[in-house]
C-alpha cells in the first residue's frame, strides 16, 4: 500500500466552518471597539493560527492580537464551533479508507481541545486514530511539526499493533490551503490539495501539492489507484 496514513486538515477539508469562524472574528473586533475586517480578509482566517491572522492579515499589534484571540474564543467555544457542517462525501470517504485499513488522523491549526470537540460533535472522530493540534497558548502555525508529530504517533500505534513502521513516503496530507501543502512539503510527505475548501488551485500548486481533488471521493481514488499500481 502506497499511502498507509492519511492526515486530514479540519477547517475547509473535513468541515465547512466559515459561518462560525467569520461570526467569531466579527465578535472579536466588536469587543475591541473596531470595525470588522473586509470579506476577503475574513476568508484568509481559515488555515493559519488565529494569532497569525490577527497580526499578519489584520495588522493588529501583539497585545491587541492576544486580546482578539481571547474574544474570538469566548464566542467560538460556546456557539461558534457548532456553526458548521460536514462536507458532502466526507463520511463516505472516511468509511472507505477505514475499511481499506488506512490509518487516519486529524492535523489542524485549531487548538487540540477545541478541535476534538468539533470532530466528536460531528461524528468524525470515530474514524480517526488520533488528533494533532496546538495548545491554547501556542501562537504560530506549525503544520510541518504537527505532521511529523502525527507520523510519530502513527508509528507508536503501528508498533503496538505489530505492524511495520510507516515511512514518510506512505503519508498523505489532505488540506485546502497553502499552509497544508507547504507543511507537507517541509515534512517530506505528499499533499492532496482539495479544491472544495477555501484555498485556490494556484496557491496549492505553487505550494507543492502533488494531487488536486474536487471531491472527497477522489481522495479514496488516489489511495486505491496508487495502491493498485504498487501491488501490480
Amino acid at each position: 500500500m502506497k499511502y498507509r496514513l492519511v492526515l486530514w486538515d479540519l477547517d475547509g477539508t473535513l468541515i465547512k466552518t466559515e459561518e462560525g469562524i467569520y461570526s467569531c472574528v466579527r465578535h472579536a473586533f466588536a469587543r475591541l471597539g473596531l470595525s470588522g475586517p473586509e470579506p476577503q480578509v475574513l476568508r484568509r482566517f481559515i488555515g493559519p493560527s488565529l494569532y497569525d491572522s490577527f497580526t499578519k492579515r489584520c495588522g493588529l499589534p501583539p497585545e491587541q492580537a492576544d486580546a482578539a484571540v481571547e474574544f474570538y474564543r469566548e464566542r467560538y467555544n460556546v456557539t461558534g464551533l457548532f456553526e458548521a457542517e460536514v462536507y458532502p462525501g466526507i463520511p463516505e470517504a472516511l468509511e472507505a479508507l477505514a475499511k481499506a485499513g488506512v490509518m487516519q488522523m486529524v492535523v489542524t491549526s485549531k487548538p487540540q481541545v477545541t478541535a476534538r470537540r468539533v470532530v466528536e460533535h460531528f461524528g468524525i472522530m470515530r474514524y480517526m486514530r488520533d488528533l494533532i493540534g496546538p495548545g491554547f497558548s501556542d501562537r504560530g502555525s506549525h503544520k510541518e511539526g504537527m505532521i511529523l508529530a502525527a507520523v510519530d504517533r502513527a508509528n507508536e500505534l503501528a508498533a503496538e499493533a505489530g505492524e511495520p513502521p510507516i515511512s514518510l513516503s506512505q503519508v498523505l496530507m489532505v488540506g485546502d490551503t497553502r499552509f497544508d501543502a507547504e507543511g507537507a512539503a517541509a515534512a517530506g510527505v505528499d499533499c492532496a490539495g482539495n479544491l472544495y475548501g477555501y484555498g485556490t488551485r494556484e496557491e496549492l500548486i505553487a505550494a507543492g501539492a502533488k494531487h488536486l481533488v474536487e471531491t472527497p471521493a477522489e481522495i479514496v481514488e488516489i489511495v486505491e489507484i496508487v495502491t493498485g499500481e504498487a501491488e501490480a
